[in-house]
């Protein structure tokens, strides 16, 4: 993971070219002596190497203790690697000691996989490991372990609020689909921002600003009148067929110059077609863009699809900028008014969002199931308000067909605490209306709702289930219990249990 500046830039394949396969040991080596593996796996070598004791007089020795004459050692065996840094002159010698030799031989090839690195490292010199660059505003899902890694995955010892690792925003829950439109930039975006990179000319001063920035201009048609009148007043020359402001006559061979300067006025464009359009040599152009690039001036990348674009760092920021504007205003919310019509509409509460008829009152008891309110609230207020002419008998004549049930669903908040104690419904008591065939999913199991019914309830269900719907004579017979006792015992599972209309 690295931390680029401004100034900074360079094509991200030159990455894989930093490790190679006969300077990596070194360079690991290097890295390890500051990593707190080091130090840990010394202590440990010269315990088992009885260097520093774990047991003196009968007593064992207080890790503290044992950790500072291991330290002692180092210094004493190591002396670079216990030094300060400032002290320090050129790269640290590593001593031939048994010990530092197993140390770094087992941070090498215990903790870390060296000769695995090493392997890979061959493969992608050969070519048989193909390496893919790509460049993206976010990090992917295989970069998010070493942005989350815990502070000791680190060779400095910085808290962890001062990571930047920390700082960089990391896009959950994206599903893979959308892995490879993460860094895409708006085509909008791009045409608009170079639109206006492009110089505004309207006059002959403003023709002239522009000279001085591109250096040299083939000739345009719309623009012909404003440079005759600065060659007529000696501001502007033609050279080699371009134009160019009399400052610039001494830069007009510089591909460099001509570079910065084209690079700074348009969006993405290839080394290619800048050579073509200002009929350079194609060479001099690429050797221009690298030092531009070198610089941090410019950078490289697939902007619009085209492969090996470059684009000046201020306009591509500047389109990604216009690209993450126009991503929120796709999802900007809605005012509280519209939100409001939306949902009046889609709860046909508005004028001509109505339905009609049996049907009509079918759709709305489908979308409105599984939600509770007081039982005297459905038929004077809720379903009137969203069925034209609403009649009481639709309602009836879908509960008889056996298309729609009712009942509460959530359970009485003082049923636990009443016990068998019964609990009657009211005409402010919650009451849900739903289709017989999403019973199933919105009605609580038997087993988790049993428990606090009464017995004449527990017999009225266990009839029902066993006889299917009955009526209410029937069911006196087939529990044996008195009349009141079986009423009571509906009452006492309505608060649990759905029940068909018409049963009471």
């Amino acid at each position: 993971m690295l931390s680029l500046s401004d100034q900074h830039s360079f094509p991200l394949e030159v990455i894989f070219s930093y490790l190679r396969p006969d300077t990596v040991t070194k360079v690991l080596t290097d890295a390890l002596l500051a990593a707190p593996m080091f130090g840990a796996r010394w202590k440990w070598n010269a315990s088992r190497a009885l260097a520093v004791p774990r047991f003196l007089g009968g007593r064992k020795v207080p890790p503290p203790i044992q950790r500072m004459r291991a330290d002692d050692l180092l210094a004493a065996v190591f002396p670079d690697q216990a030094a300060c840094a400032e002290n320090l002159e050129g790269e640290i010698r590593i001593p031939v000691h048994p010990l530092v030799n197993e140390t770094i031989d087992n941070c090498l090839h215990e903790a870390m996989d060296l000769d695995g690195l090493i392997a890979i490292l061959h493969r992608m010199e050969e070519g048989t490991l193909r390496t893919v660059a790509v460049d993206t505003p976010e990090p992917s899902p295989f970069c998010h372990e070493i942005l989350n890694a815990n502070p000791y995955a680190f060779l400095d010892d910085a808290p962890l609020e001062e990571r930047r690792a920390r700082a960089v925003q990391l896009r959950r829950g994206s599903p893979p689909a959308d892995a490879s439109g993460i860094g895409a930039l708006d085509p909008a975006a791009i045409a608009e921002v170079s639109e206006q990179s492009w110089p505004v000319v309207r006059d002959t001063d403003e023709l002239h600003d522009a000279l001085l920035t591109l250096v040299v201009l083939p000739p345009m048609d719309e623009w012909r009148g404003y440079y005759d009148e600065l060659a007529g007043a000696g501001r502007a020359s033609t050279v080699g067929g371009h134009w160019v402001a009399t400052e610039r006559l001494d830069r007009a061979g510089d591909v460099l110059a001509i570079a910065r300067g084209w690079a700074d006025s348009i969006g993405p464009f290839t080394a290619a077609g800048l050579a073509e359009r200002l009929s350079l040599a194609l060479s001099d152009v690429e050797i221009a863009l690298a030092q531009l690039e070198g610089e941090g001036l410019i950078l490289r990348g697939n902007f619009t699809g085209r492969e090996h674009e470059f684009c000046h760092r201020r306009i591509l920021a500047r389109i990604h900028r216009q690209t993450l504007g126009r991503l929120r205003r796709e999802i900007e919310p809605v005012s509280s008014a519209d939100f409001m019509r939306f949902l009046c509409r889609w709860q046909h509460l508005s004028p001509g969002a109505k339905l009609h008829g049996v049907d009509g009152l079918y759709q709305v008891l489908k979308q409105l199931q599984g939600y509770e309110i007081s039982a005297a609230a459905w038929e004077s207020t809720v379903l009137p308000g969203r069925v034209h002419k609403y009649d009481p008998e639709w309602l009836d004549r879908l509960c008889l067909a056996g298309e729609v049930m009712w009942g509460r669903l959530s359970p009485h908040p003082s049923l636990e605490a009443l016990g068998s104690r019964k609990v009657r419904p009211t005409r402010v008591a919650p009451l849900g209306i739903f289709l017989r065939e999403d019973a199933a999913r919105l009605l609580p199991a038997p087993g988790e709702t049993q428990q606090s019914w009464s017995h004449a309830a527990k017999d009225v269900l266990a009839a029902l289930e066993q006889r299917g719907a009955s009526f209410f004579h029937d069911l006196v017979r087939a529990t044996g219990r008195l009349a009141s006792e079986v009423e009571d015992g509906f009452v006492g599972a309505s608060g649990r249990r759905a029940r068909h209309r018409g049963w009471l």
